[in-house]
């Protein structure tokens, strides 16, 4: 209200709006999951009250889940809402196996307090193997570092706090609520009809399964070319450190002509910023600032990205994506065209995004950069247009730009040592006059004390520009009084010229580099790095230039080559947890087949949606492997206990078992899919982030669900061993077709 008439105050930078609207998605998807899955329950067991039982065990996952986390010090932010939305359709899965088996002993005429103990206990240790599989899955995380663990770390903690409180629930709470809650009522015409399409389905499975057996060699003929066909798809998939988010912003970064006042330059950033307002849809721009020159202010240096006059950043402020037609990639693509048709020569760097994009930069102003080594800066400047001019070859790579800038204009002091020597002064004291007199004695200010107050101030002080803007008035600049009284001038000993020098000179670890910051167009960062490193290296004029990648290509190398150690972990702490069930080192191998056929629809998912490999797909893997084994761990144990326990033929153990456990399998699939529809649909703002990660689960389960359903069974009958007890280690074999015992 203070404000001066015309004259109105907006917000430009509040984070706390994309991170409320993602927060609100992703709530409003926990609640649609929630819905989807109690839907299937439904259909499933055709029992309102075992719906609501099953489903119970989500809330009660969901408050142990948040006082561990509160306890631990994380917050509700995108990670952990995504944890729990990943882990929602496997907190059902321990509750639908056990209220299953309880409903399926209800049926065989138990009573109500016998069918939850005798069901309980009949999938407890399978359960508990699944559940842990899940969890282990989870624990080589820890191995990631820096950026990645510290994200990825509480989406870990919650999944795995939510399958163990899962498996509580299910164990304690599912058998008390079905002994006094479940009851066995007569379904209704509608009820029957469903009922009796499921076991139709389960028999023309069964029927099926029985038939494909006896040829085993061509099912495991037709996984190994899916899994083959899906392995060559997924090394042409495109691969990025962290899915691209909308957050309505984009930062142009600014390089005008060597030696352009702050005037001229702040004249062209405002012409620049209309153009781009202007041509692009109406109500597209909410706002943009420009901002130009160096700053004079310390601390303001230390966020300020500009190193001269001539550089600067304009910063633009789209509409919510919801309110305008152009994703914030096109309305980039668009404005590179306009920048570059309206100012030609101007060099710029262009980044879409806001505090993500930043963040996942690791520090530098570009996605894409690499960074040369030369203690010589003469042939550090040009190793580095090497590279760039090597850059600009490769397809999809745009706004190619040199950090090292050595064509700006200088003034040189060169100090003769012998004149100098002869009035008594010296290199140091010739710099010091010099930068005291163009930029004042910041570094040392005098100190004046009010008289009045006591109160200290630091005072600088200058030469007037107008007096040293050239090399007569500097030459004029007196360094010492001699001891006649007289004025020793700069001149005296110092040869005063003009020159071309770098702006600034880049260091890292003590050495000098620089950096060529680098754009992406239409393609994905890693396959692009690819194709830069082979140019580099093929190409003559940097076969020998000392480079590498830094920001957030090699953070992207980092962490995948971390995951890529964590999967092979994740297996063998898988084996380990099933070779301990089992009591077996050749039944494990079984349930592990079900790992590779997951890639199939896990390439197919992402195909279709356009994405490609990251870090969350990544992580997405990570839980189908748990997932994926513990169905197989289902199917196994069953079988397994026919064939050893009963005496059952291996054939028809494993086709009685595929049987019995088709309906729970079924159901906690299809439930845990249909729970991650709305995050893979990635329809709520802030969902992108989490969208990969839906999708290789929600790709991964179902076709890891459908081939394992006929690839296990058939890999159960090259592993299943028959084991006997001591007393009967030497006595007869009875013969594998006799009856089981009644």
């Amino acid at each position: 209200h203070d404000l001066p008439p015309g004259m109105h105050a907006k917000v430009y930078f509040d984070q706390s709006t994309f991170v409320r609207s993602a927060y609100h998605g992703l709530k409003k998807e926990i609640v649609q999951a929630l819905v989807l899955i109690a839907m299937v329950i439904l259909l499933f067991l055709q029992s309102v009250r075992g719906t609501i039982i099953v489903s119970v065990a989500i809330p009660l996952s969901f408050a142990i889940t948040l006082i561990v986390l509160y306890a631990a010090g994380e917050t509700l932010n995108a990670f952990t809402l995504g944890g729990l939305t990943l882990a929602m359709g496997r907190l059902v899965d321990d509750a639908v196996v056990v209220l299953e088996a309880i409903h399926r002993h209800r049926r065989m005429g138990f009573s109500p307090a016998e069918a939850a103990l005798k069901g309980t206990n009949s999938v407890a240790l399978p359960v508990l193997a699944s559940t842990l599989t899940t969890m282990a899955v989870l624990l080589p995380v820890v191995l990631l570092a820096g950026l990645a663990r510290k994200l990825f770390a509480p989406l870990a903690i919650t999944v795995g706090v939510a399958m163990l409180a899962s498996y509580f629930v299910s164990m304690a709470v599912t058998p008390v609520a079905c002994r006094y809650f479940l009851g066995h009522t007569e379904h209704g015409r509608v009820g029957k009809a469903v009922e009796g399409l499921i076991d139709r389905v389960a028999e023309g499975y069964s029927r099926t399964l029985r038939t494909v057996l006896p040829y085993r060699w061509a099912v495991i003929a037709a996984s190994l070319i899916l899994v083959v066909a899906a392995g060559w798809t997924a090394s042409r998939l495109p691969s990025t450190f962290f899915p691209e988010i909308d957050e309505s912003m984009d930062t142009l970064y600014v390089r005008l002509a060597p030696g352009i006042s702050v005037t001229d330059a702040a004249a062209t950033m405002a012409d620049m910023g209309r153009a781009i307002t202007r041509e692009l849809p109406p109500g597209t721009v909410e706002m943009s600032i420009a901002n130009n020159g160096m700053p004079q202010n310390a601390r303001a240096l230390l966020t300020n990205t500009n190193v001269a006059p001539n550089t600067g950043t304009l910063q633009l402020a789209f509409s919510d994506a919801e309110h305008r037609t152009l994703s914030q990639a096109e309305l980039a693509a668009k404005i590179r065209n306009i920048v570059t048709r309206e100012f030609p020569g101007v060099e710029v760097l262009q980044y879409p995004g806001g505090l993500v994009a930043s963040v996942f930069a690791n520090g530098y102003t570009a996605p894409f950069v690499v960074e040369v080594h030369n203690d010589n800066l003469a042939e550090l400047n040009e190793e580095a247009q090497a590279v760039a001019d090597v850059a600009r070859t490769v397809a999809g790579v745009r706004d190619v730009k040199v950090s090292l800038q050595n064509d700006y204009p200088e003034v040189h002091v060169d100090t003769d040592r012998e004149m100098a020597g002869l009035v008594g002064t010296s290199e140091k004291e010739a710099a010091e006059t010099t930068l005291q007199a163009t930029l004042g004695n910041i570094n040392t200010p005098g100190v004046w004390i009010d008289s009045n107050n006591g109160q200290s101030y630091y005072v600088v002080t200058s030469y007037d520009a107008s007096h040293v803007q050239d090399t007569q008035s500097l030459g004029d600049l007196p360094v010492r009084i001699n001891a006649a009284g007289q004025a020793v001038l700069l001149r005296a000993y110092g040869d005063i010229h003009r020159a071309l020098g770098p702006v600034s000179i880049e260091r890292n670890h003590l050495e000098r580099v620089a950096h060529i910051l680098m754009q992406t167009e239409g393609r994905d960062i890693g396959s692009a790095a690819d194709d830069l490193q082979r140019a580099l290296h093929r190409d003559p004029r940097t076969q020998h230039v000392e480079w590498r990648y830094v920001g957030q290509v090699a953070l992207m190398r980092t962490t995948f080559g971390g995951l890529g150690l964590a999967l092979g972990l994740a297996v063998m702490v898988v084996f380990m947890i099933m070779a301990s069930q089992f009591k077996s080192l050749r039944l494990p191998f079984v349930m592990l087949f079900t790992i590779p056929v997951s890639l199939v629809g896990i390439v197919l998912a992402l195909m279709a949606a356009g994405q490609g490999f990251s870090i969350t797909a990544l992580m997405g893997i990570l839980m189908v492997i748990g997932i994926a084994v513990s169905n197989g761990i289902l199917l196994v144990d069953d079988a397994n206990r026919r064939f050893n326990n009963e005496g059952v033929d291996a054939l028809d153990a494993v086709v009685a078992a595929a049987r019995s456990r088709f309906v729970p399998i079924a159901m906690t699939s299809i439930a845990t899919v249909i729970g991650l529809i709305p995050t893979a649909l990635g329809l709520e703002r802030g969902s992108e982030a989490n969208q990969p990660l839906a999708l290789a689960v929600v790709g991964g389960l179902t076709s890891s669900t459908l081939l394992s359903l006929f690839l296990v069974p058939v890999m159960f009958l090259f592993f299943a061993k028959r084991t006997l007890d001591e007393d009967e280690e030497h006595a007869p074999h009875r013969p594998l077709t006799e009856a089981p015992a009644q």
